[in-house]
């Protein structure tokens, strides 16, 4: 079954108007691993109220030919994977490939290649498209990869010219850190980064500007079991930011949200008596998405049976 796939990363894109209704309504893309390829499905979650029954099949790589690279959709529904790990070369290094999948291509597996000069070739670096560009920044280095210049936090490759240049923000901010980006941006151009170690910090990427804007958040701590609850649900699935706030949907059914100016956690009741609950080993992780208009939709996978 399409839902029954280990969700990695989400992305939610906002298509063309809606002639019917006169307005626009949220895409969301997920991925994983299924039979040794890497597949994404999508689905509209105003289709249907309550349930979600269209979920489409949009494109599958082979994790053997590319694995650790990270990806984004345009405004026009085109597919991008960048980074990653080519284990077709001995030894394996760092991909300088940019790959393209789109929706007028026939074939899931079709993939196109956009560029094979990326400038940093590191591995699961994040992906943000803004103004028919992307920008690809952070991720580390493999081993038997060549050096990267670690004075760049990222590159630029814009989609009209077809080149690549240096994000010239240095590097050093997401040094020592395991940070996750969030989805969504901060006043429309600042991607969100967060980690959850003690102390937490919260890190702000201008893309235009090029400035990184870095604090430490004592009070980002839960206490024990609900942070590790919510380290075990940001490993998976990415925090959603909007309105200066991260939000997480955890396996105890409950919504968290940090306000990062306030310094300040609130939580939800639980959802636990309208739902089973979920395992922390269990493979079917909640999905929490930012409809545009005010909303936040949680998605949670019927289990197979």
């Amino acid at each position: 079954m399409a839902v029954q796939v280990n969700k990695e990363r989400i992305r939610v894109e906002e298509p063309p108007m809606d002639l019917v209704e006169g307005r626009q309504s949220a895409v969301v893309y997920f991925s994983g691993m299924i039979d040794g390829f890497r597949v994404w499905y999508r689905f509209n979650p105003n289709a249907e109220a309550g349930k979600i029954k269209n979920i489409e099949p949009v494109a599958q790589l082979y994790s053997d030919r590319e694995i650790q690279g990270g990806w984004a959709v345009t405004d026009e529904d085109d597919l991008y994977w960048a980074g990653g790990l080519d284990l077709g070369s001995e030894p394996p290094t760092s991909s300088k490939l940019l790959l393209k999948h789109s929706p007028i291509l026939l074939s899931p597996r079709r993939w196109l290649q956009e560029s094979d000069s990326r400038k940093l070739p590191r591995v699961t670096p994040f992906i943000q498209p803004l103004d028919r560009k992307l920008y690809v920044v952070a991720g580390s280095q493999h081993r038997y990869s060549a050096s990267s210049d670690w004075t760049k936090c990222g590159e630029v490759y814009d989609l009209d010219k077809k080149t690549w240049e240096y994000l010239n923000a240095h590097f050093q901010p997401f040094n020592n850190k395991d940070y996750q980006a969030a989805v969504g941006l901060k006043d429309g151009t600042k991607m969100g980064f967060y980690n959850l170690s003690d102390p937490a910090s919260i890190l702000f990427l201008d893309l235009t500007s090029a400035k990184i804007h870095h604090e430490d958040h004592p009070s980002f701590s839960l206490g024990i079991k609900s942070l590790i609850t919510l380290s075990h649900v940001s490993a998976r699935m990415p925090a959603v930011f909007r309105e200066d706030t991260f939000y997480w949907f955890t396996y105890d059914l409950q919504l968290h949200g940090y306000d990062f100016n306030l310094k300040t956690w609130f939580h939800s009741p639980s959802l636990i008596t309208l739902f089973p609950p979920l395992k922390l080993d269990d493979p079917f992780s909640p999905i929490l998405v930012d409809l545009h208009n005010g909303k936040l939709l949680v998605v949670i996978v019927d289990h197979p049976g």
